[in-house]
C-alpha cells in the first residue's frame, strides 16, 4: 500500500471517529486491517513504527473498552468522546504523513495516548464498582 492511501485511510477515519464518535468503531478496525497487511512489507522504520503503534493501539483501544467496563450511559458517553477526540490526533497523523514529518506523527502518538488514559481514568471514576481495566 502507498503512503498515499495509507495517508488517505488515516484522513478518512479521522474524518469519520470526529464526527462519529464511537459509532464509527467499525472504520477504525478497518484501518486496522489496512495496517495489519502492512506490518510485514513495510521497509521504512518510521512507517513501520506507525503502522505497528497504531495497529497496537487500536487492538488495545478495543480490548479495554469493550470488554472491561459495565455498560452505563455515562461510561458510552466517555467511550464515545475519548473516540471522537482521537479523530484529530489521527488526522495530524494523516497530515504528518503528508508531508514525510514524523515528528508530527509522534507528537500524535503521545496525544493519543494521553486522551485514552484519561478516557480510561474518567470512567474508573464513574465505575461504581471498583474495575481495573489496566489488569
Amino acid at each position: 500500500m502507498p503512503i498515499q492511501a495509507l495517508e488517505a485511510d488515516i484522513k478518512s477515519t479521522a474524518m469519520a471517529l470526529g464526527s462519529d464518535g464511537a459509532h464509527a468503531a467499525p472504520k477504525l478496525r478497518k484501518l486496522q486491517s489496512s495496517l495489519n497487511k502492512l506490518l510485514f512489507s513495510i521497509e521504512d522504520k518510521n512507517l513501520l513504527l506507525l503502522s505497528f503503534f497504531l495497529d497496537s493501539f487500536i487492538d488495545n483501544l478495543f480490548f479495554n473498552l469493550s470488554g472491561d467496563v459495565p455498560y452505563s450511559e455515562v461510561i458510552h458517553s466517555i467511550i464515545s468522546n475519548i473516540f471522537k477526540s482521537l479523530g484529530k490526533p489521527l488526522e495530524n497523523i494523516a497530515n504528518g504523513l503528508n508531508k514525510v514529518n514524523f515528528n508530527v506523527c509522534t507528537d500524535a502518538f503521545g496525544e493519543m495516548v494521553n486522551i485514552y488514559l484519561e478516557g480510561l481514568k474518567h470512567i474508573q471514576e464513574k465505575t461504581s464498582e471498583e474495575v481495573n481495566i489496566f489488569d
